[in-house]
């Protein structure tokens, strides 16, 4: 019988969910100490991650952890939540958001990006169909071209005679 009482104690520490004390990313491996519920503090839990897809959560945060055969020493951290910063999103939505309130939504008629501070994209090019609306100031540093003219500093006119004349198209 204390073979199946043993069985059952280690099914029942496999999984176990806590609180997030403190974290490090100075390794190959997030690492995290996480408070277990009843007190147990565990440290060195190594974070599972999705590829291509890191974060960071704050002290706080909630975690679930399994631990290997139910030893309390070797957990992996697999999910992780913090219900301060929770989003409402309708069935089918899916966004990426911060403690800060920068926003990546994937909503159901819209893609929505809402940023605290400068967006900046770095790209060797940047393609755009469909109509742009642009509400605020335009800054550029290039060249502005339209239909294959120049619209920006550059362009000229010819044939223009001082006073109150209209000028011709852009050359």
């Amino acid at each position: 019988m204390s073979e199946v009482r043993d069985l059952a104690n280690r099914i029942m520490m496999a999984l176990a969910r806590g609180v997030l004390r403190m974290s490090s990313d100075a390794g190959k491996r997030q690492q995290i100490q996480i408070e277990l519920l009843e007190g147990e503090l565990r440290d060195q839990i190594e974070v599972m991650q999705f590829y291509g897809v890191y974060s960071r959560p704050l002290v706080g945060a909630d975690y679930a952890v399994a631990f290997l055969g139910g030893n309390r020493e070797q957990g992996i951290a697999i999910a992780s939540a913090d219900r301060r910063y929770h989003l409402q999103l309708l069935e089918g939505e899916v966004a990426l958001a911060d403690d800060l309130g920068n926003v990546i939504r994937l909503g159901r008629d819209a893609m929505t990006v809402n940023s605290v501070g400068p967006l900046n994209i770095t790209a060797p090019a940047i393609n755009i169909t469909g109509p742009v609306t642009i509400n605020g100031d335009v800054t550029t540093t290039g060249h502005i071209v339209n239909n294959g003219k120049h619209v920006d500093s550059e362009h000229t006119h010819g044939g223009v005679t001082p006073g109150s004349g209209t000028t011709g198209a852009p050359s």
